[in-house]
């Protein structure tokens, strides 16, 4: 060593281990390791993804050929390293020197992939996102090869070539829509969920093996040769909703639950705008997905929307009985940024479901347990101020910063007996594996009861109403039970039965 590589490069060397460190710079006075395993007899370093033999090659000749990898790759580190200090890399979250790729947001439904490669003097860009509006994205990258300046940095160059505002390095990840609708995750065995709806206003993404397995699940799926062709598992391939019937139902429990009484007097008897007797009667809150019910149900669409009359008829209807509640502002027709992306706050609406303690809890890193206790006003109180935000303000509520001021008005600073945490800390703690298992669990249940819509509301004795007009009927459900010759539920017993 002292004579064929120089105790000057000799870092460490662990005796434990019987592994040595040497360092090696390049011509941009980068520091790199190697590692020199005694007890495995290979040679690894940071820059190549592989271990070598000590049988294969000598110590001095692997030196020598990564000195000249290194050579080989500066300028490509060089952009990297440009990359990584002033854009929003989403991957690899800790980059080695051998991944000569970056995947970076672009907006908060595109993403692009940039592939930096010695053998090139510009690197490969590729966009993934909706269809429709990644297509022309796709076609200015092309240009790459014309447009890309080496005495530019990686932004100008960028954003040249796309045309548009790159998010800086500190964009909040949380704002970009990148998991996988069938597993929640957005890395899955190395791979990214790069797979996107092309209904524009669902571009929900998916991984190629997630899609794959799912397709294949499916009865309707064609297959030529080795592609497929089914439907998207969020919106059927036509359209992802949020119920606008469900709205009404959710302020009728609020007022019901908080005593508060409608504005309107002359609209007291109407059905539509009764409240309902709660008593005798214990309410449980189960948010679900509600695409992936439709999907499981054999429905492509919003029944109301697939006839065009229909839809129209909704909005009006839903608008009339507000404004007959008491609340007006819903709109005479479906804004531009419906229906939205409900993951996120239906997560939220779970978690909050559980209990004050529980949301406490699973803050605290502890080991929650579901809790039904005090908090089921807050919770109304959260889905109707959701309900609001997106029908009558028109807000994206699958936007984090949307939820999060929800949250920090009707939640966070709610007297429930417990600190509960702010709106921020609230969207972290719903993209934690234990509430996305929840959610999904509430919403496979919901498909094992055999529901097809929202609202539904579900008895303790497996019978099922559906839709707001008959909320009533569902209240008073226990107390005209032997009236009814049905000997059993609507709901299958076997599952457990997901209540309102």
């Amino acid at each position: 060593c002292d004579e064929q590589v120089g105790w000057d490069r000799v870092e460490s060397f662990d005796k434990k281990t019987q592994i040595m460190r040497l360092k090696l710079k390049d011509a941009a006075g980068r520091e790199h390791s190697v590692y020199v395993d005694l007890s495995s007899n290979v040679f690894s370093s940071n820059v190549e993804e592989n271990s070598v033999s000590m049988e294969s090659t000598k110590l001095t000749r692997y030196l020598e050929t990564l000195e000249e990898r290194c050579s080989h790759l500066v300028e490509s580190w060089d952009l990297l390293d440009d990359i990584d200090s002033t854009l929003c890399v989403l991957q690899p979250q800790h980059p080695k020197r051998h991944e000569l790729w970056r995947r970076i947001a672009v907006t908060s439904l595109h993403t692009a992939l940039i592939d930096v490669s010695p053998d090139r003097s510009f690197p490969k860009l590729t966009v993934y996102g909706p269809r429709t509006t990644t297509l022309p994205l796709n076609a200015r990258a092309k240009a790459v090869r014309t447009l890309w300046s080496p005495t530019k940095s990686a932004r100008q160059n960028i954003e040249c070539i796309l045309q548009c505002t790159l998010p800086s390095a500190v964009f909040d990840h949380k704002d970009i829509k990148l998991e996988c609708g069938v597993c929640f995750a957005f890395v899955c065995e190395k791979e990214t969920a790069d797979q996107v709806c092309a209904n524009d206003v669902c571009a929900q993404p998916f991984h190629r093996t997630c899609l794959v397995q799912w397709l294949k699940s499916k009865e309707d799926t064609r297959q030529s040769f080795t592609t497929l062709f089914g439907k998207c598992p969020y919106c059927g391939g036509n359209i992802t909703f949020a119920s606008p019937y469900s709205m009404i139902s959710a302020l009728r429990l609020l007022r019901a639950l908080t005593g508060r009484i409608n504005p309107n007097p002359e609209a007291q008897g109407l059905p539509s705008c009764q409240l309902p007797d709660l008593s005798d009667v214990s309410i449980v809150y189960r948010p679900i997905l509600l695409p992936a019910l439709f999907a499981a149900s054999g429905q492509t669409m919003l029944p109301g929307v697939q006839v065009p009359a229909k839809g129209k008829y909704m909005f009006h209807d839903v608008h009339r009985t507000l404004s007959l509640l008491g609340c007006p502002g819903f709109p005479a027709r479906p804004h531009t940024n419906w229906p939205p992306n409900t993951v996120l706050a239906g997560r939220m609406a779970w978690m909050l479901a559980q209990g004050p303690s529980y949301v406490c809890a699973l803050n605290s890193s502890g080991e929650p347990s579901p809790k039904l206790e005090q908090g089921a006003q807050v919770l109304a109180e959260f889905v109707w101020r959701v309900f609001e935000a997106e029908f009558i303000g028109g807000e994206d509520i699958g936007s984090p910063r949307v939820l999060e001021r929800l949250w920090n008005v009707y939640v966070a600073k709610a007297d429930v007996g417990s600190e509960m945490p702010n709106g921020e800390r609230a969207v972290e703690l719903a993209n934690t594996s234990v509430v996305k298992n929840g959610y999904r669990d509430n919403t496979q249940a919901a498909i094992a009861c055999k529901l097809f819509g929202a609202p539904s509301f579900t008895t303790d004795d497996g019978d099922m109403y559906w839709g707001n007009d008959h909320l009533l009927e569902a209240m008073a459900h226990h107390k005209v039970r032997s009236l009814l010759d049905q000997p059993l539920g609507y709901c299958t017993k076997s599952a457990p039965s997901p209540k309102i």
